[in-house]
């Protein structure tokens, strides 16, 4: 299992389809090869290198474990991927792009509060951008599912859905909206 700031997980065909990390991990990136399965992948990692790259030809799922999934660097959350963001401990971040960091054209599905889990987070900072992805922040019960935009990071391209009762901040320099914001009585803060 690659586990250090350099390794990079590769992924091929396989029985084993849905896997699960048991703690957060550091590396580069993760390569899907042509041909590769479709995978269920539940961890918290970050990635500095490239970030994930799609070669496979069928959608990959990733779901946060209870913490963080982060970017950084010039790393980028790929094509034909979707993330589920469960909600997070007490103090956790959620989805984070930083420095140079982008969300590719993945999906990001950003759910409500449970029982034992706070909202969904997504936070993009730096010179960071959502690019061609599609943002979906659904309503909970107490706590909803936020995406926020600072420092000079940009909406890019976007798709923004806001369901009910929920809020997309920007504190950033970059103050248009996405193109494609979809509010379902959500709240939109410039």
């Amino acid at each position: 299992m690659p586990d250090q700031e350099t390794d990079v997980a590769t992924f091929d065909v396989s029985n084993i389809t849905t896997l699960s990390v048991a703690s957060s991990v550091a590396i580069s990136g993760i390569v899907l090869n042509s041909g590769a399965s479709a995978y269920t992948i539940a961890a918290d990692f970050s990635i500095q290198g490239a970030g994930i790259i799609n070669n496979s030809g069928v959608t990959q799922n990733f779901i946060s474990a209870q913490e963080d999934i982060g970017f950084g660097g010039n790393a980028t959350a790929g094509d034909d991927i979707v993330y589920t963001n469960n909600g997070e401990m007490p103090l956790a971040y959620g989805t984070v792009f930083a420095e140079r960091a982008n969300a590719g054209s993945a999906t990001f599905i950003n759910k409500e509060d449970s029982a034992d889990l706070r909202l969904a987070f997504m936070l993009f900072r730096d010179t960071t951008s959502a690019a061609n992805s599609t943002i979906i922040n659904q309503s909970g019960d107490t706590y909803r599912a936020v995406t926020e935009f600072q420092d000079h990071a940009s909406a890019g391209n976007s798709s923004i859905t806001l369901e009910q009762g929920l809020r997309l901040i920007s504190t950033t320099t970059q103050r248009a909206a996405p193109p494609h914001l979809s509010r379902m009585a959500g709240k939109f803060i410039l």
